[in-house]
C-alpha cells in the first residue's frame, strides 16, 4: 500500500509549481510558503474551489503569478511563455530549446503535461548529455525524466507535453 500524493485528489499542481519553482530558486521556509499559497487561496476565492476540484488551467497560472510578483521580495520575478506560437518537430527540439531558455541565474520554467492527466511541473534543468530533464514536483517522488518518457503528442505509455503552455520564471 501506498500513501496518497498531491494531485490525487486535487488539482493543485498549479499553485504548488509556482511555490516550488520559487522555492528551488531562493530556498523558502515553510511558513513564507504557506503564506505565499493563503495568497494564492485567497485570491479570488469563489475559483479556488473550481480549481482545487478541476484543476488548474494555463490561464489561471498566468493569473496567480501575477498575484504572487506583488509579494514582498517578489517584486523583481518575472515570466514569459516563449513558445506560445511555436511548433516543434520532436521532443529533442522542444527541451533544446527549454534549455536555451533556462541559461542563466534564476531562470526555471513551469511546464504543462497533458496527457495521461494534465499536470503542472517545475523544470529547473536539461540535460542534454544525458538526454534527461530535471523536476522539481509535487507528485512525483523521482527527480529526472528521460527524453524517452515524453511526447509532444498523445502517445501509450509517455508522457505529453503541451509546448505552449511552458512558463520561464526569471527570479533575482
Amino acid at each position: 500500500m501506498q500513501s496518497f500524493k498531491q494531485g490525487v485528489f486535487d488539482g493543485l499542481c498549479g499553485y504548488y509549481s509556482i511555490i516550488n519553482a520559487i522555492h528551488y530558486i531562493k530556498s523558502l521556509r515553510t511558513k513564507r510558503a504557506e503564506k505565499l499559497l493563503l495568497t494564492l487561496v485567497n485570491h479570488k476565492p469563489r475559483l479556488f474551489n473550481h480549481r482545487y476540484t478541476e484543476g488548474t488551467y494555463f490561464d489561471d497560472v498566468i493569473s496567480l503569478i501575477n498575484i504572487i510578483k506583488k509579494e514582498k521580495g517578489l517584486t523583481r520575478l518575472q515570466y514569459n511563455t516563449p513558445f506560445e506560437d511555436d511548433y516543434f518537430d520532436c521532443i529533442e527540439e522542444y527541451v533544446a530549446c527549454l534549455n536555451e531558455q533556462l541559461y542563466g541565474l534564476g531562470k526555471i520554467a513551469i511546464i504543462s503535461i497533458g496527457s495521461p492527466w494534465h499536470h503542472w511541473t517545475v523544470v529547473p534543468k536539461v540535460d542534454l548529455n544525458k538526454e534527461r530533464i530535471e523536476i522539481f514536483d509535487s507528485f512525483y517522488e523521482r527527480k529526472y525524466l528521460s527524453f524517452d518518457e515524453l511526447a509532444l503528442k498523445r502517445k501509450r505509455d509517455k508522457l505529453e507535453i503541451n509546448t505552449d503552455e511552458t512558463i520561464i520564471l526569471t527570479i533575482r
